[in-house]
């Protein structure tokens, strides 16, 4: 098993808004052994993720950040690329 420090940090782009990435994305993740593979930074919106999250009634634990300075090991983070 890959120890955390030496996990990886993976880029993903939720693609078109309308689109199926979102929820393809957050199911992938919503499985916490996922996130000992790999820390992933999903390039969105954080609150759009979340609508769909709570739309989909999924646990997922989203970490919002603005910067790539604040990647958290061990959690969703949602890089906001863009503002409501």
């Amino acid at each position: 098993m890959v120890k955390k420090a030496e996990n990886i940090i993976v880029g993903i782009s939720i693609g078109d808004l309308n689109g199926i990435g979102s929820e393809v994305i957050l199911k992938t993740f919503e499985d916490t052994r996922m996130l000992e593979l790999c820390t992933p930074v999903i390039f969105a919106n954080v609150k759009i993720l979340s609508f769909i999250k709570k739309t989909l009634q999924l646990n997922a634990n989203l970490h919002g950040i603005d910067k790539m300075e604040q990647i958290v090991p061990g959690k969703i983070n949602v890089l906001n690329v863009w503002r409501e």
